[in-house]
């Protein structure tokens, strides 16, 4: 099948970004013990590749990975959690599933590249139920309470003891 330039450009594009998730789902899963949350990355993984294969066939052109993108979607998920670190991702990669719609009358393998990018997505955030998720509230609402006691006895103590020195020496 003939492409014009600018498709071929965009196909470019996508086949780029497939290879590049593709490293990255790899090098999260390879950092999770063996659970099925490893299991979802490395089905992810294979199938960006496949997706790589098949933008590779129109292109006819191998693409190397944004290797900026893979050190910097790792480095996010080691340091503050994979949760946060697949939510980033799919916020600033968000959008695959309507730029290949746009090429569904002209290649037949888009629309199904489509909904297969839906079915990571929702694969992913099934995944993101970590368990220190479900720990956040109860983190936040503890915190608070805190605040507001700390709060509270600091101003019992400015009437009680009027001494700045002395109440931020006992604040602290």
């Amino acid at each position: 099948m003939d492409v014009t330039q600018d498709v071929r450009d965009e196909l470019l594009r996508f086949q780029k970004n497939e290879i590049t998730e593709y490293h990255i789902y790899s090098h999260l899963a390879k950092t999770l013990p063996s659970t099925p949350n490893r299991d979802i990355l490395e089905r992810i993984a294979g199938d960006e590749f496949r997706h790589y294969r098949q933008w590779f066939d129109y292109t006819q052109q191998e693409v190397s990975p944004s290797r900026i993108k893979i050190w910097f979607y790792t480095g996010v998920s080691r340091l503050f959690g994979l949760t946060f670190g697949i939510k980033l991702m799919e916020k600033g990669e968000g959008g695959s599933r309507d730029n290949y719609m746009q090429f569904a009358d002209i290649i037949p393998e888009a629309a199904e590249l489509a909904k297969e990018e839906d079915e990571h997505e929702e694969a992913l955030i099934n995944l993101m139920g970590e368990e220190r998720l479900e720990y956040m509230g109860s983190i936040v609402l503890g915190l608070n309470d805190a605040l507001v006691e700390l709060t509270g006895a600091l101003s019992g103590l400015t009437l009680a003891l009027q001494n700045t020195r002395l109440i931020a020496l006992t604040g602290l």
